[in-house]
């Protein structure tokens, strides 16, 4: 079985929701991994199961979201940030000895990437897929620059062997690798080369780029 995946930003769902309706027809997604949804109203996407993060009662913005096709078995799956990274993910079962880990976690400009978050996740499943904005600046996967958040990612990398699938891809309309693909090593020849979105439509009219792959969990 191969499942075809969708990551985006989409910087408000709200007004763009319609659009990524398209874009998930169109490249017949299997999961659909949203940050910055930054609406707390529900949504309804026809043939999908919908898991949500939302930020509490009075806060604004954030948020992700990840939609899985009807026919997919999954348990949600819940880490907790001590430094508000926000994160939804689902465990899927691959038979009696694998499960595989799908994850979105969207770490905000203003805050610092949750090492634990990430360590947690490496810790306890050892096939793992990861997506997301980390606002992360790292030279060594595309960025203009080094920060923090990149200093703290390429950290958890090297000491977890971790395979960025989109490095060098620039996924922000000002430059830079933001939004990363991360894959442990034993999952490194079944995850697929992603793709960017090509335009405005793909992109739902994000400032952030669309990123399409394939995993072939057959070949776990």
């Amino acid at each position: 079985m191969e499942i075809k995946v969708l990551h985006l930003n989409i910087n408000g769902l709200l007004q763009r929701h319609q659009q990524l309706k398209k874009v998930i027809a169109l490249n017949d997604i299997d999961i659909a991994m949203i940050n910055e949804v930054r609406t707390k109203k529900p949504i309804v996407f026809e043939g999908f199961k919908c898991l949500r993060e939302d930020r509490p009662p009075g806060k604004s913005g954030g948020g992700v979201m990840m939609l899985i096709k009807e026919g997919i078995e999954f348990e949600e799956c819940q880490f907790q940030s001590a430094l508000k990274n926000e994160m939804v993910g689902i465990v899927i079962k691959l038979d009696d000895q694998n499960d595989l880990i799908l994850a979105t976690i969207y770490c905000p400009p203003n805050k610092n990437i949750d090492k634990e978050l990430f360590e947690n996740i490496a810790t306890t499943y050892s096939n793992f897929l990861i997506t997301g904005d980390l606002n992360a600046h790292c030279l060594e996967f595309g960025g203009s620059r080094d920060n923090q958040r990149g200093k703290a990612l390429k950290e958890f990398i090297s000491s977890y062997k971790i395979d960025v699938k989109n490095s060098g891809m620039v996924t922000h309309k000002k430059g830079g690798c933001l939004d990363y693909i991360l894959v442990s090593s034993v999952l490194t020849n079944i995850v697929s080369t992603p793709k960017l979105g090509d335009n405005e439509s793909d992109n739902c009219g994000s400032d952030h780029k669309a990123i399409l792959f394939n995993v072939d969990l057959t070949s776990i």
